[in-house]
């Protein structure tokens, strides 16, 4: 089994690409899979092409693509991937129908929001189909629903431009589809390789969707647009309601009253996290492999590193890894959540793509808690606007004598990771 892990360099955002290669003893036919975790950036659209260019160069297909929440810093490059690959299946957080529309007000008072956007939040099914994703699997939140869970509405679809209801195909020239749409729980095991000796698993986790004060809030947003009690909220009124500016303002007072400490503070309520990594920590598995980090500039004085996968003494060495999107993991539930999903899996984590970018306001000590943990990376702009990663997270993870970098938009920062299973 051989498998490569690439943090690619885009900026504030993130692009993560991982490839596992193994071979059938019984047939020695080698198989691969290829998967994507989020696919965006803020600050960085050249950076984030190139990115996409140098991934379709390594494979025009991606098995699976994992989308942690849909911010625009992790997936305003989804599109553009899209057109560049085929994408088999996609993963996605699922949550109750009002999360959506807090996601999209959130969105619009970042300036962040567009037709596109509101439909792929309010009608994943439909936006990914006519960009010819075949499968769509929704990932439950962590917790059991409660109160605020209601059934998401029937949408009526936005008009889209980019689709030829002549042809029935869109502008890539794909036919429209209609995805084969499943859920599963998080924590659940996804295993890519059933028939080889050795299990590799991706495991998906959604944080537990917020309840406070949500009722409230789609009662106000239902009342801004003036919806009687049986009508839903459909994907074109409330893109209608943001267009007008009378609307927006009461929409946005709605979203401030339900957002504590307002928009410019709290954000990221719900997202998605991803363990990739052997299902089972074998003492008598022999890895071998390396890390690259070509330049760190958290740490200069380390200068250029090419480092075994045993950097840090540690053997049998691990080589799970998470990456964390935007969890909230500074709340104790959420954090509780997280960490039971993943505790089964713990002595096999090596690698932890932090949460929120390095952000102190995501971060607690005991993300770090993992035994065999080497390596934590902040993927972020440099200069960041948000000053992630934050100095006292980056001083937490050095204190615990692990490897700390950042990728950021410049291409000599980017993170590659390889290792071979050799017995």
């Amino acid at each position: 089994m051989e498998v490569t892990r690439t943090q690619y360099p885009i900026g504030q955002g993130c692009f993560h690409a991982g490839l596992i290669r193994w071979t059938d003893k019984s047939s020695s036919k080698a198989d691969d899979f290829h998967y994507i975790y989020d696919c965006g950036s803020r600050d960085g659209a050249g950076a984030l092409q190139d990115a996409i260019a140098a991934c379709r160069r390594q494979t025009s297909r991606i098995d699976a693509l994992f989308v942690s929440h849909l911010d625009a810093d992790h997936v305003n490059g989804i599109d553009r991937l899209l057109g560049s690959v085929s994408v088999d299946t996609v993963y996605i957080p699922y949550v109750n129908s009002v999360v959506p529309t807090l996601e999209i007000l959130k969105a619009d008072a970042a300036g962040a929001v567009s037709a596109s956007l509101i439909e792929v939040h309010m009608d994943p099914r439909s936006w990914f189909g006519r960009r010819g994703v075949a499968r769509i699997v929704r990932v439950q939140s962590s917790l059991a629903a409660g109160p605020d869970e209601e059934p998401a509405p029937e949408l009526e679809l936005l008009p889209v431009v980019d689709f030829d209801a002549k042809t029935g195909t869109n502008v890539l020239g794909r036919r429209k589809t209609q995805p084969q749409v499943e859920t599963m729980n998080s924590g659940d095991i996804v295993i890519i390789n059933p028939g080889h000796s050795l299990h590799w698993v991706l495991v998906p986790h959604v944080d537990p969707a917020p309840k406070e004060r949500l009722r409230a809030f789609h009662r106000g947003v239902r009342s801004v647009l003036g919806l009687a009690p049986r009508q839903r909220l459909t994907a074109d009124r409330l893109a209608g309601a943001i267009r007008d500016n009378v609307e927006q303002k009461r929409l946005r007072k709605c979203y401030e009253q339900i957002v504590s400490h307002g928009s410019n503070r709290e954000h990221n309520h719900v997202s998605m996290s991803l363990y990739s990594g052997p299902r089972y920590f074998g003492e008598n598995l022999l890895w071998r492999g390396h890390v690259t980090m070509v330049r760190s500039d958290l740490c200069p004085a380390w200068g250029l590193h090419t480092l075994p996968l045993d950097y840090l003494g540690r053997r049998p060495p691990a080589v799970g890894w998470i990456g964390a999107g935007d969890a909230k993991l500074n709340v104790a539930k959420v954090r509780a959540a997280w960490q039971r999903s993943f505790r089964p899996f713990q002595k096999q984590i090596s690698t932890l793509l932090l949460p929120h970018h390095g952000s102190h306001r995501s971060f607690h000590p005991d993300i770090l808690n993992w035994p065999n943990l080497n390596l934590c990376v902040a993927a972020a702009g440099d200069p960041s606007p948000y000053g992630h990663p934050t100095r006292s997270v980056i001083q937490e993870v050095v204190n615990r004598r692990h490897f700390m970098h950042q990728v950021s938009q410049r291409i000599q920062s980017e993170l590659r990771e390889e290792f071979k299973l050799q017995c």
